[in-house]
């Protein structure tokens, strides 16, 4: 297994930091590699059989997610599935006097399956995260807004977000 630990300063309190990144559906604006996320409608966060669809070594792989812990605001973490690899994710979500303290763990397992080239993903990931959290701030500030704008508002907040 190989890791990968980071973390950042979101200028968000750790509820709202903590909400926008469960919202998985969001994963494609600040996950490297996250290229969809399909959900069949109708089904809560901890129990749906959520897809992401994962872009490594120029091949697309469908990662099947289970969400291993759930405990807003303080942590969230999901283990995404595929036939070569799998990644485990778990951000915790501290207090700090800017905002939230965002710790970043993430875990590569090409045990799973035949893995095309172990070394160049571990490679790969470690590449993608780094600028991950930076991302995420980003996305955590683009939600916050998106979640206070009225309703009829949201896509034009979510069209902003995309550019």
């Amino acid at each position: 297994m190989f890791v990968v630990e980071s973390s950042a300063l979101v200028p968000h309190p750790p509820r709202t930091a903590f909400a926008a990144a469960a919202s998985l559906e969001g994963a494609v604006r600040w996950q490297s590699g996250v290229e969809g996320v399909r959900r069949p409608r109708g089904r809560g966060l901890r129990t749906s059989p959520l897809v992401l669809l994962y872009r490594a070594l120029g091949e697309r792989h469908r990662l099947a997610v289970r969400v291993t812990e759930f405990d807003p605001p303080a942590r969230f973490a999901y283990r995404a599935e595929g036939d070569a690899f799998a990644l485990e994710t778990t951000l915790a979500f501290e207090p700090a006097p800017d905002g939230t303290r965002v710790l970043q763990h993430v875990a590569l397992d090409t045990a799973v399956g035949a893995a095309p080239d172990a070394a160049a993903l571990r490679r790969l990931l470690a590449r993608r995260t780094a600028g991950d959290l930076a991302r995420l701030t980003a996305w955590v500030a683009a939600w916050s807004r998106m979640m206070r704008a009225p309703r009829a508002e949201a896509p034009a907040v979510l069209a902003r977000m995309a550019d």
